[in-house]
């Protein structure tokens, strides 16, 4: 595809907004990446880059005006792994997590109608309950992110349905690769397998491996997001693997294929922690609208980012 179009990415210096930057430029379409950052550390070639506060919503207004997208992905956030205390952020979460969104839907609706935005929120909004988890299944906070993500979703939904705009909320489900921050679960336990590949001791903690999660890749989840915006949707999607692992299982495989006992390498500070329900992510309606659903596994995700961390001695950034 080639497109003369315009898309602006929020959160352009993280991981999906890298992805996303890539993605789009392939695409054809001129992209600019908004981010925090004085100035980017490797955004790929092709994407011209400016520096704005999205939590200063009358300059994040002034850029939009000017750059007049026809496109607008919201991958900005603040959050962290799980566990992860909001108490302390919540005035900046709730301004970079959801007051830029209105900002973006202000822009479209007085500036842009034909424009759209594609929102970023987190599988994590669905409340705990076995079975199958797609757009229909409950909601539910439970935490202050949550907080900010279900009301970036009203929010987007009160514009569509009062002003007709095209929006698309994506539930993206746990999505790694190697630029994902090194505290986060997966990179840690890539991190300890490469010590051990490396003859390094120590041993690395966790709080427990009893839980459930649904990983894929950040790379394929982005591409698929480029393609709900070709469609020009103003609908909500779920995306995730399908594959739902129990965290043990996961690294016991993780290590395994390289040839090590998961145990002399993870230290769980809670042993006895309940797993909670098992879900399954369903992508149905991804595979009926969109064409295409996630295909790569986690433990080859897990490959390429240990293949990056043996290389040059790091993972995530």
């Amino acid at each position: 595809m080639i497109s003369s179009e315009t898309a602006v990415v929020l959160g352009a210096a993280g991981q999906d907004g890298h992805f996303l930057c890539q993605h789009l430029v392939s695409r054809g379409y001129r992209v600019v990446g908004l981010g925090h950052r004085a100035s980017p550390l490797d955004l790929p070639k092709g994407t011209d880059y400016q520096a704005v506060d999205v939590r200063d919503s009358g300059h994040l207004a002034r850029v939009l005006d000017e750059l007049m997208p026809d496109l607008v992905f919201h991958v900005a956030a603040v959050h962290g792994s799980a566990g992860t205390p909001y108490e302390s952020v919540w005035q900046d979460m709730l301004a970079v997590n959801t007051g830029s969104v209105h900002v973006v839907m202000e822009y479209l609706r007085t500036t842009n109608p034909a424009g759209q935005l594609v929102y970023a929120s987190s599988g994590k909004v669905f409340s705990p309950a076995e079975g199958i988890i797609n757009e229909q299944s409950h909601t539910a906070t439970s935490c202050l992110y949550t907080v900010t993500k279900l009301a970036s979703r009203d929010v987007i939904e009160l514009y569509r349905r009062k002003h007709g705009l095209k929006a698309s909320v994506v539930h993206l489900f746990n999505h790694e690769s190697e630029r994902r921050p090194a505290h986060f679960f997966v990179p840690k336990m890539v991190s300890a397998v490469a010590r051990a590949i490396q003859g390094g001791g120590g041993v690395t903690e966790v709080d427990s491996l009893d839980f459930y999660c649904d990983w894929g890749s950040a790379n394929e989840y982005m591409d698929l997001v480029v393609d709900i915006a070709r469609h020009e949707f103003a609908e909500d999607f779920v995306i995730g693997s399908g594959v739902t692992w129990h965290g043990r299982q996961f690294v016991e495989e993780l290590f395994g294929r390289h040839g090590f006992d998961y145990s002399a390498h993870i230290e769980e500070r809670v042993s006895d922690r309940c797993a909670g329900p098992r879900f399954v992510v369903s992508t149905e309606k991804l595979s009926r609208l969109v064409g295409r659903s996630p295909r790569e596994d986690i433990l080859s995700v897990c490959d390429r980012m240990l293949t990056t961390h043996l290389q040059t001695g790091t993972t995530g950034s």
